[in-house]
């Protein structure tokens, strides 16, 4: 059964939320990570008229460019207009969920995708930023030791590399210890140096995890006192905000489709009072019947 959490994973392995904008509302914004989700619509804005469909179509997930309850909201109430465009979704269960800057920002997101459409070359960042802090945890085992203590890593939430899971490093070795009087080793006996076969285990930690990280090493490990290392790592280039670049003339496209040629520079647009009006409405919405195996890029 796929879940709310479940499309989160997916989304945010595509637009990681750290590459959000430090001003920004990312994220789960409205709705339970556990409901079930095989029908997710998909906007720019969260309007009245989306909120209708969504209640209308019975879907459960709204994936929204724009975040809802961007400033802080003291009331959602019907005589507020937050309450009144939110009320349906909480009644209905239906979940929100705005990728917005992060989406702005990671590779393959909105800023690369509209530099690809400008044709630029020599694209760079304009303010580059460092991802999270990372830590490596370096614990030695024994081999019976290596199976769950690993697992109680991974599950505090060590081990994750990018869209990978559950990642580490492994060197077999020899380790010694003395144990004095008073302990209770659990190779060997005390009042003599013991030469055991261990194994190096390295795995990588965000640094908010890492007081968990190894809370569970140690409440997995079979040793008194485990020995481990905890490593600072060097932060890596993460996201690249605008994109700057350099033109030499009319933006590309994507499709096979010929146009007729465009000027450029392009030219401003008439004013509001001179353009056509048009008595159909672009769709503001689209709807997807989902699985679990549904490309993030499809929704975003």
């Amino acid at each position: 059964m796929t879940t709310v959490a479940d499309w989160m994973q997916h989304l945010e392995a595509f637009a990681p939320l750290h590459l959000a904008a430090n001003w920004d509302n990312v994220g789960l914004l409205l709705g339970e990570r556990n409901r079930p989700c095989d029908r997710v619509l998909t906007c720019l804005t969260v309007t009245p008229e989306v909120v209708a469909e969504a209640v209308a179509e019975s879907v459960a997930l709204i994936v929204s460019h724009h975040p809802i309850l961007f400033k802080p909201v003291k009331a959602l109430s019907d005589n507020t207009a937050d309450g009144l465009l939110l009320l349906p979704l909480l009644q209905e269960g239906i979940a929100v969920y705005s990728p917005h800057s992060a989406f702005d920002n990671c590779p393959g997101g909105i800023n690369d995708g509209l530099a690809k459409r400008f044709g630029l070359r020599n694209i760079r960042a304009l303010r580059p930023a460092d991802s999270p802090a990372e830590y490596k945890l370096v614990v030695f085992v024994t081999e019976a030791d290596l199976a769950k203590v690993s697992e109680a890593i991974f599950a505090s939430g060590g081990g994750i590399i990018g869209v990978y899971e559950q990642c580490s490093f492994r060197v077999p070795g020899t380790g010694t210890f003395y144990g004095t009087e008073g302990t209770n080793p659990v190779v060997g006996e005390c009042g003599r140096r013991e030469v055991v076969p261990e194994v190096r285990l390295e795995v990588v930690v965000p640094e908010a995890k890492v007081s968990a990280a190894i809370a569970a090493m140690r409440g997995a490990h079979s040793y008194e006192e485990p020995a481990f290392d905890v490593y600072p790592l060097k932060p890596k280039p993460a996201s690249a905000y605008p994109r700057p670049g350099r033109t030499s003339g009319p933006a590309a496209s994507n499709s096979d489709t010929p146009r007729s040629p465009r000027p450029w520079p392009p030219r401003v647009p008439p004013a509001p009072s001179q353009r056509p009006r048009s008595s159909a409405a672009p769709p503001h919405s689209k709807i997807r019947n989902l699985s679990a195996t549904t490309d993030p890029h499809q929704i975003l």
